[in-house]
C-alpha cells in the first residue's frame, strides 16, 4: 500500500535561461499534491512513490528512478532497477510526461543498498540520448519508517534480481538493445532466486506494441519505434527496451562452385519476398538466362544481385561470386 506520502516538491538549483528543469510535484495515488517538501515514513518492505513532471523538456525523454545519492552532486551509482521508468513521447517508454508515475521504493536491501544509512531518493536525469546533458539532473531524499525487532507474522518480502542477455550480451534496463526486423533473437533470463520468469512485451505510451515474445524469442514487427520486453516473476520485474532497426535483405540460393556446361538456378525473391534481379559481370565465364546462370568456361564468376526495399527492410545492393570448374 502506498504511503501517505506529504505534499509537492519543486526542485531547486541552478537552471539555465533556456530550459527549466521539469518540475516535480509528488503526489497521493490520485494524483492530488501532496502537502509537504519531505518523502518520510515509507515502508521498508516495499512501496510507491507517485508524481507528475511540469515544464517537461521538448523533444527529450528522461529517466527517474530510486538510488542512493551521489557524492558531490554526481549521478547515482547505486540504482533500483526495479523502480526506473523511461518517460518519453517516444515509442517504447514505460510512461507519458502527462501520466502520474508511480515509482517503487524499497530499503535497498535488494540492490546492495541500505536506506537506513545512505541516502536514499527519488534520482531523474536526461535518457540515452542526451547522457552528457546533466542540466535535469534531480535528487530527491526519501526515508523510511524504523523496522520492527519483533519478527513479523506474515511471511517477509523478497525480491529478485532479473538480468538478460542476446548474442551473449547484457541488456540494458535504460539504454535500448537493437533489434532488426523480421530477425528473432533468443533471450537468456537469470534470476537471482532461480525462480521461472514469464516475458512479455508492454504496451508503449500509445498504447501499442511493435514486438512480440513467444518461448524466450523475441521479434521486431516493424523496422522503426521501439518496443519494451517485460520479464517477471512472482517477486519482482525488469524492463528492457529495444529500438527496432531495419531488417537485412539477402537471396538464400547461390552456388559455392559450379562446373563447366552446369546450369544452376538463382534465388527468385530475398528473405522478404521481394523481386531479386542479377546480372553478370564476368560474361567469359559464366551465363544467366532468367534466374539460372551456366558455367562457360573455368575462372570466376561474379554477379550483382539487387532488390527493392522498404520501411522494415534495407534495399539489397550486393554481389555474389564462385569458381567455374571442368
Amino acid at each position: 500500500m502506498a504511503a501517505l506520502l506529504i505534499a509537492g516538491l519543486i526542485a531547486v538549483g541552478f537552471v539555465p535561461a533556456a530550459q527549466a528543469q521539469a518540475r516535480v510535484t509528488f503526489t497521493a495515488t490520485t494524483g492530488a499534491p501532496l502537502a509537504s517538501q519531505t518523502l518520510t515514513g515509507l515502508n521498508p518492505a516495499g512501496d510507491v512513490v507517485t508524481l507528475t513532471l511540469g515544464t517537461f523538456p521538448t523533444g527529450k525523454g528522461l529517466y527517474v528512478y530510486q538510488g542512493v545519492q551521489g557524492a558531490m552532486g554526481a549521478r547515482p551509482t547505486q540504482i533500483n532497477q526495479a523502480s526506473e521508468q523511461w518517460v518519453t513521447t517516444a515509442m517504447g517508454g514505460t510512461a507519458k510526461p502527462t501520466d502520474l508515475i508511480s515509482i517503487k521504493v524499497d530499503n535497498g536491501h535488494a540492490w546492495g543498498a541500505d536506506c537506513a544509512h545512505q541516502v536514499c531518493g527519488i534520482a531523474i536525469e536526461f535518457d540515452h540520448a542526451s547522457t552528457a546533458d546533466h542540466s535535469e539532473d534531480q535528487f530527491f531524499p526519501i526515508t523510511f519508517a524504523a523496522q520492527s525487532t519483533t519478527p513479523a507474522a506474515t511471511t517477509p518480502v523478497t525480491s529478485v534480481t532479473i538480468t538478460a542477455q542476446i548474442d551473449g550480451k547484457n541488456l540494458s534496463a535504460t539504454v535500448p538493445g537493437s533489434l532488426p526486423y523480421e530477425t528473432p533473437k533468443y533471450v537468456v533470463v537469470t534470476t537471482s532466486d532461480g525462480s521461472t520468469p514469464k516475458l512479455a512485451i508492454s504496451a508503449d505510451p500509445s498504447g501499442k506494441t511493435f514486438c512480440n515474445v513467444k518461448d524466450n524469442l523475441i521479434t521486431a514487427l516493424a523496422g522503426t519505434n521501439y518496443c519494451n520486453l517485460e520479464i517477471a516473476t512472482a517477486n519482482g520485474k525488469a524492463n528492457f527496451p529495444f529500438a527496432l532497426t531495419p531488417g537485412i535483405q539477402f537471396v538464400r540460393t547461390a552456388p559455392k562452385t559450379i562446373k563447366v556446361g552446369q546450369v544452376v538456378s538463382l534465388s527468385v525473391k530475398t528473405n522478404f519476398g521481394e523481386g531479386a534481379t542479377y546480372k553478370v559481370a564476368t560474361n567469359s565465364t559464366c551465363k544467366l538466362a532468367g534466374n539460372k546462370i551456366s558455367g562457360k568456361k573455368v575462372g570466376t564468376c561474379m554477379l550483382s544481385v539487387k532488390a527493392p526495399g522498404t520501411a522494415n527492410y534495407l534495399a539489397l545492393k550486393g554481389s555474389i561470386s564462385f569458381e567455374v570448374s571442368k
